[in-house]
């Protein structure tokens, strides 16, 4: 009850079996290459899975009561688009979200004002 307000700038950890299935690069090469070094016929992926999920944001932002703003890059291969929205869509609370068609993984300077326009709104 305390926390007055969330910014979820481009919200990493959401929803793994996803980001790792259409994940290109970085950090979700890892798992392939986890796969292919130590569990080539995949009998630990769904264990694998099982753990992510403790912190898998898409499991824990129906928890939130507070105000959220989230930010999305259309064209973000760190932080999959869709995955960001499968959190958001879980999110209860007052919510709204900033979508940037145009951007990846960060870069739209002119969010800043709507960052302190919200912060100065949930403050008080």
């Amino acid at each position: 009850k305390r926390v007055k307000g969330a910014m979820a700038d481009i919200p990493f950890l959401c929803h793994f079996r996803r980001s790792i299935e259409i994940g290109n690069g970085t950090p979700y090469e890892e798992f392939s290459h986890f796969f292919k070094i130590f569990d080539q016929e995949h009998k630990l992926e769904d264990e694998i899975h099982k753990v992510l999920s403790y912190f898998d944001n898409v499991n824990l932002a129906s928890r939130i009561s507070c105000p959220v703003m989230v930010t999305v890059g259309l064209c973000d291969n760190v932080c999959p688009p869709s995955t960001i929205f499968a959190a958001y869509n879980k999110i209860e609370s007052e919510k709204q979200i900033f979508v940037f068609p145009d951007f990846g993984h960060g870069g739209f300077n002119e969010h800043d004002a709507h960052k302190i326009n919200f912060i100065k709104r949930v403050r008080n």
